[in-house]
This record gives C-alpha cells, sequence and structure tokens, in this order.
C-alpha cells in the first residue's frame, strides 16, 4: 500500500474530521488549525517527532480547509478562478503576460498535492504576486 510518503495518514485524518468532527468548519481553526485540533498528533509519533506543530498537510486545499474554513476555501477558489480567467484572456491574446498562463496553471496543479501555495514557504508569495495584475486599471490611450 502506498502512503504517498506519509500523505495518506494526514488526509485520512483531514477527511474524518471533516466527516466526523468538524469543528471550526465554516470560519476555521486558525493558523496551525490541525495542532490545535490534534489532527496529526499520531503522526508525529509516526515520524518521531517531538509534536505536531511544525508538520502541515501536504495539501494547500485540506490546510486552507482546516485554518479557514469552507468561508477562506471559498475566497480562495474566487481568487484562483478570477487569476485563472485573467491569464487565460492574456493567453488568448498573446499579449506580454501570456506566458504567465503555465506558471498560474502549474500552481492550480501543485496546490492540492503540496502546500506551495500556502503556509511558510513562498507559494502564496507568488500567487499573490500573480494577482497583483487584476487590481490594477487597464492600460489605456489615456496613458
Amino acid at each position: 500500500m502506498t502512503t504517498f510518503n506519509g500523505r495518506s495518514y494526514i488526509w485520512t485524518a483531514i477527511g474524518d474530521w471533516a466527516l466526523h468532527d468538524r469543528t471550526g468548519l465554516l470560519f476555521g481553526n486558525g493558523y496551525k488549525g490541525h495542532y490545535y485540533l490534534h489532527l496529526l498528533d499520531f503522526v508525529a509519533v509516526l515520524w518521531q517527532e517531538p509534536h505536531a506543530y511544525n508538520l502541515h498537510s501536504h495539501s494547500t486545499f485540506t490546510e486552507v480547509l482546516v485554518g479557514q474554513g469552507i468561508l477562506g476555501i471559498a475566497l480562495l477558489y474566487f481568487l484562483l478562478w478570477k487569476g485563472f480567467k485573467y491569464y487565460r484572456a492574456r493567453y488568448l491574446e498573446g499579449g506580454l503576460d501570456a506566458p504567465l498562463f503555465a506558471g498560474f496553471v502549474y500552481l492550480l496543479f501543485i496546490w492540492q498535492l503540496d502546500i506551495f501555495c500556502y503556509g511558510t514557504d513562498i507559494g502564496h508569495s507568488i500567487l499573490f504576486c500573480m494577482l497583483a495584475p487584476l487590481c490594477l486599471a487597464p492600460m489605456g490611450k489615456a496613458r
């Protein structure tokens, strides 16, 4: 049986929380919510860690769901959808930022399998830098 380098233990614990416990499901349990809920304590024992605080869920989706709840995951989905639409349109237009569409699609892929887009890694900074052009007014003839 494969464990995806231990990820299946973590994802099973979070799935059990979502099905049976649901503490903080709507608004979340805060940063490192899994630690507050003791979801990964048994994984810390398996990996001989002193405590589960430094562990993460190896999935941005599950990390946001436990930490920020359904409201947070809905906001993240909204941002990802807006970013996808923006970069897809730039790609179809053949604009200067068309190659960034591939980078954005990569973020959409990797956020399911790792914590790249959230937490202490640099992915969240890259994601929000890529979303920054959506906040700017389009350049027109007036400029």
